[in-house]
């Protein structure tokens, strides 16, 4: 094709799509009718606030042509007091299908018309709109109201009449389930709403229900007075449409109402299914003290509603508090009409759940429960027998077994119920396990529970540490005697007993004749290791939830490269610690007692001098105790910690190039067994000490005369700093100015800053400025510029010098690019990314349309 051909193709090409966009607009305005409609509301009562749903068939001369509106008209009908003030909502359906932007408009004639526009729908003669309308209030009084809807009201010959019934003669819904409708899914056993297409047929006229699949017979039904039936589907599964008396298959709207003929079986079908449906018990038998089983409902349906019934004297009230506690909609009905609630309902269940019934106080019984879907076929059972509790019961609390970490704070839990509140509890058995501690509990905050806190390193030696257990505030304990130990308790099973009352008087009753029974695991602690953190700051009162909070914010970072004036965190992992900082009340008197230590030493000292080394007793720490998950915080400041040339040598302090080695020890003898330091635990992490420095992405920095300026760098500083990085014009730039803005450390050491160039009126290219920052003194040239593609030679940068030297925690991708920038003279290059080496904006235009000419020539 030649160069000519090709435009001539552009231009034709253009054309056709102008000629067929003018064909579509001329087309959209083509004229419109309708043949039958209907109206139909969700809840006929006079006076209601409902749904109210309009079908409308597109008549002959609107085939081929488009629709955008439909109005729905009240205001010409005798006593209509309706109103559609309340709507604010419209879906337009279009043959099944929901059309786009359906937006119902302000109501005209006091409330009595509405207009719903939507997206422009093609459409064809036979076809069917429907229009759902929210919050449309019913007329107050029973009757029959005409109206009109009408499509496309800009046009004429478009309107069609249809009636709206109201309260009496209205069709009767209330012995349905559902509405039966088109293409819908319904569940066997239901009753489904029908009602004939308004004017189309009467009472006693016969309509069918057939296979889908075969189109055999399944049954017949007639008509009421108001041209409705309810229809039963006990037995049916499967695919099914309704024929009239002509046997013509019928669309059916989702109100149940029929909306004529449909043009094939697929268009006219609906499906029964078989609901599925199981409930199982958890248990046989519970007691009525504190007992709970739970129940297991299993089905393909989700939505449904449950009836439960049950055999025996027991009252409805009764069995509906066994299912209040955690089934959200629960009633209770009368269902044989004999003025005595005889059912329990449970509304609203998905298709599969699991819930905790509880039995506390019920009707000590045989509870034989029937389990019925309120409108299908679907029913299950399954029983369950409530025995009377004793005066006062007791039982170790879920399976009856725990496990603590030795060393650790072991929690068992006693569940004391019925009339008494106390119970005597054993921890061991002396001729099994060497070991015996006894005990009674009493509830004191009447939540029928006590929690025992057992300290597994303080147990067995009462004359150092007192007793070894204690409950939570509210609750009572009264210690008894516990078998005395030399050494650390030992791991193993430890079994647990406990009896209702108070058995002090002889523990041996509750070990041999125990109301329940449970076992302690006491397994192998560790000293796993240790992780470094830096953060700039750590408050002096932080705790745990402080630590997860400064990592999720990006201020706690890992990292074992620490500037100066940052924190340094030892985070240690190591299990059976919380029984020893509780006898030491607290982490920190544990590191000065001994029982553990932290030792940090230098690990390249000067020639000839020795290396520092960190005095733990006089360096203020921040010390965090994270004892549920094992995990222990000590946070300080290398710069203004106290360190010395040795231990008890002369004072020193850290330098930005030093390394060092922290070693945390577990040294306890009691923790370890032993008394040797060689079976001390230790783990060992590193760091180095840098300078704290900040650099600038280019010296100079140039930024042009507008908002949005970024001026960014780097940092050695930890994650979370803040500092302010200030802008000064210099002695020469007129007029004067000061700008600063706060900027942050991100997790990659990065820093950025946005300034506003506009102002003061006058600020221009030439001018020029000089860069600072408030963490330290390092600066740099700043110009403005015509456009930041400017070139501008520029000197080795200071900045880059510093940067040079920062932590090995930068990136070696950032100390690269720092010192190529500082050896290179082409710093322009970094800075220009807009622009083109060598070439203007102009040429580069220039040699670009040359290049076209020159194909074009060639296509000649």
């Amino acid at each position: 094709m030649t160069g000519n051909n090709k435009i001539r193709g552009v231009l034709l090409s253009a054309l056709m799509v102008m000629s067929v966009f003018a064909g579509t607009v001329a087309f959209a305005g083509g004229a419109a009718a309708a043949s039958g409609g209907t109206f139909s509301v969700q809840d006929e009562t006079p006076g209601a606030t409902t749904t109210l749903n309009s079908t409308v068939t597109v008549g002959s001369t609107l085939d081929n042509s488009s629709a955008q509106a439909i109005t729905i008209d009240f205001s010409n009908t005798n006593n209509f007091d309706g109103t559609f003030a309340g709507t604010t909502s419209a879906t337009v359906y279009y043959n099944g299908t929901q059309v786009s932007n359906a937006t119902a408009q302000s109501p005209t004639n006091n409330g009595e018309t509405i207009k719903v526009e939507f997206d422009s729908t093609q459409v064809q003669d036979g076809e069917q709109f429907k229009v759902v309308l929210t919050d449309f209030t019913n007329p107050s009084s029973d009757g029959v109201y005409t109206g009109t809807v009408d499509i496309n009201p800009q046009s004429s010959g478009s309107q069609v009449s249809a009636d709206l019934t109201i309260g009496a003669g209205a069709s009767d819904r209330s012995g349905s389930d559902a509405n039966v409708s088109t293409n819908g899914t319904f569940w066997q056993g239901q009753d489904l709403f029908f009602q004939a297409q308004d004017g189309s047929d009467s009472e006693g006229d016969t309509y069918q229900i057939r296979f889908a699949e075969d189109g055999g017979l399944v049954t017949e039904f007639s008509l009421d007075e108001n041209g409705s039936a309810v229809l039963s589907t006990s037995g049916y599964d499967g695919d099914y449409y309704i024929v009239d008396d002509s046997k013509t298959k019928l669309t059916i709207g989702d109100d149940g109402v029929s909306n004529g003929a449909a043009s094939s079986t697929d268009n006219a079908s609906f499906e029964i299914a078989v609901q599925t449906f199981d409930a199982t018990l958890s248990a046989d038998s519970v007691s009525n003290a504190a007992g709970t089983a739970d129940l297991e409902f299993d089905s393909n349906r989700g939505g449904y509603d449950v009836y439960v019934q049950w055999d025996g004297d027991v009252a409805a009230s009764t069995v509906q508090e066994i299912f209040n506690d955690n089934y959200e909609d629960v009633s209770v009905e009368d269902m044989d009409d004999d003025d005595t609630n005889d059912t329990v309902v449970l509304s609203g269940l998905p298709a599969d759940s699991t819930t905790e019934l509880n039995f506390t106080d019920a009707t000590a019984a045989t509870y034989n429960f029937t389990f019925d879907v309120a409108d299908t076929d679907a029913t299950a059972s399954d029983s369950i027998t409530v025995t009377e509790a004793a005066a006062g019961e007791v039982a170790f609390a879920g399976s009856g077994s725990y496990d603590v970490i030795q060393g650790n704070v072991g929690e068992i839990t006693v569940d004391i119920t019925g009339a008494q509140d106390t119970a005597t509890v054993v921890i061991g058995n002396d001729a099994q396990s060497g070991y015996q501690a006894n005990m009674t509990v009493t509830d004191g905050n009447g939540d029928d529970q006590v929690t025992i806190k057992f300290n597994t390193y303080t147990a067995g030696n009462e004359s150092a540490f007192g007793a070894p257990v204690s409950v939570s505030e509210g609750d009572d304990i009264d210690y008894g005697t516990q078998s005395d130990l030399s050494n650390l308790l030992d791991t193993g099973d430890y079994s647990l007993y406990a009896t209702v009352g108070d058995n002090s008087d002889d523990y041996s009753t509750t070990v041999d004749s125990a109301d329940s029974i449970g076992t302690l695991f006491i397994t192998e602690r560790a000293t796993n290791g240790m992780n470094l953190w830096t953060a700039p700051t750590i408050p002096a009162d932080a705790d745990y939830s402080d630590v997860a909070s400064l990592i999720e914010e990006g201020s706690l970072t890992q990292d074992d490269s620490i500037a100066t004036g940052d924190y340094v965190v030892h985070q240690v992992d190591a299990t059976g610690l919380e029984g020893l900082v509780a006898a030491n009340d607290n982490l920190a008197d544990a590191l000065d007692n001994g029982n553990v230590t932290l030792s940090v030493e230098q690990t390249n000292p000067e020639s000839n001098r020795e290396a520092k080394v960190l005095n733990t007793s006089s360096t203020d720490f921040r010390i965090i105790s994270d004892a549920a998950n094992d995990t222990y915080y000590v946070a300080y400041q290398p710069s203004s910690a106290d360190w010395e040339r040795g231990l008890g040598g002369d004072s020193a302090s850290v330098d930005s190039d030093d390394s060092f080695n922290a070693t945390f020890t577990v040294a306890d003898d009691r923790l370890l067994g032993s008394t040797s330091d060689e079976d001390h635990q230790s783990v060992t992490a590193s760091f180095d000490t840098v300078a704290g420095e900040v650099s600038y992405s280019s010296d100079p920095v140039n930024v042009t005369a507008a908002t949005g300026q970024t001026i960014s760098g780097m940092s050695t500083y930890a994650p979370g700093t803040e500092f302010t990085v200030r802008l000064q014009s210099t002695e020469d730039t007129q007029p004067a100015f000061v700008k600063s803005t706060k900027v942050t450390v991100q997790a990659d050491g990065s820093w950025s800053g946005t300034f506003d160039m506009t102002s003061p009126e006058g600020i221009g290219a030439g001018d020029m400025f000089t860069v600072s920052n408030t963490e330290t003194d390092t600066t740099a040239d700043g110009n403005v510029v015509e456009s930041t593609g400017t070139s501008t030679t520029s000197t080795t940068s200071t900045t880059s010098t510093t940067s040079t030297t920062t932590t090995t925690s930068t990136t070696s991708t950032t100390s690269t690019t720092t010192t190529t920038t500082a050896a290179s003279t082409t710093t322009t290059e970094e800075g220009s990314s807009g622009s083109t080496p060598g070439f203007g904006v102009g040429l580069a235009l220039v040699a670009v349309l040359g290049a076209a000419l020159l194909a074009l020539r060639r296509d000649n």
